[in-house]
């Protein structure tokens, strides 16, 4: 892909219990928005994607709605909606850059406990249940909203904590250039000193950390990771072992 950024298959991860997630069925990226014809090709024709969701928020849409693909169906789910002060989107991001680190952190404590998050969370995942048709996830970087709904998919189907850190921290390569390109930009509109150049990079990239304390809230809230998906996510009880039955092999 040379227009859609931070983009890739989170199949074929070996689980726990030996078995392989099923590959073609899940697709994260960053915003899908002036992609190449040849991009949007792939897309539909090689990677036989039919349904794009989109986890921005509604001034994110309205500003770059992503691009109208044939044959695939948009939805649009805001799982910051209920977040108090922060989207995850650029400008928030530019905005809280003085103090990088608990800005993010605060970003990952409402992806995980805020109600906006979990209905949308719960209803992606459902979404997962009732079609198996290939989809494609997103967000605007495709790093922290679309980064927690990797995790949740890949940790649902047993895959162990080291691969889904590495699915999760392999955005820090993808995006590589692109963040580059945004840093520039914010340095050319801003009159900016270094250090504050390089508190918005800490925001531009991921963490291990930022994923280790999205784990730790729902420890501490929810003591198992089954527990947050029946007890915060009001997905049913059968859902994860109804979710491997269907994506791995």
């Amino acid at each position: 892909m040379q227009t859609l950024v931070n983009f890739r298959d989170i199949g074929n991860f070996e689980t726990i219990d030996g078995r392989k997630v099923k590959k073609g069925h899940f697709y994260r990226s960053a915003e899908v928005v002036k992609v190449s014809p040849a991009d949007a090709a792939q897309l539909t024709n090689k990677y036989d994607v039919k349904r794009i969701f989109d986890f921005r928020s509604e001034k994110e849409v309205a500003e770059r709605p992503d691009d109208q693909l044939t044959g695939v169906v948009y939805h649009h789910i805001n799982v910051m909606k209920s977040a108090k002060g922060r989207t995850a989107s650029l400008e928030d991001l530019e905005t809280h850059a003085a103090h990088p680190d608990e800005a993010m952190l605060k970003i990952y404590e409402q992806l995980i406990l805020s109600s906006g998050a979990q209905e949308g969370y719960q209803q992606f995942l459902t979404s997962i249940l009732t079609d198996e048709s290939p989809l494609l996830f997103h967000c605007f970087a495709g790093k922290d909203r679309t980064g927690i709904g990797a995790a949740f998919i890949l940790k649902a189907l047993n895959v162990p904590d080291e691969a889904i850190y590495k699915d999760y921290l392999q955005t820090n390569i993808q995006r590589k250039t692109e963040n580059d390109q945004i840093i520039q930009a914010y340095r050319k509109q801003h009159k900016v000193n270094q250090q504050e150049i390089e508190r918005l990079a800490t925001m531009l990239y991921v963490k291990a950390e930022y994923l280790n304390y999205a784990f730790s809230l729902i420890q501490e809230h929810f003591q198992t990771f089954e527990n947050y998906l029946t007890e915060a996510l009001k997905l049913p009880k059968s859902f994860s072992t109804d979710i491997k039955k269907l994506y791995t092999e």
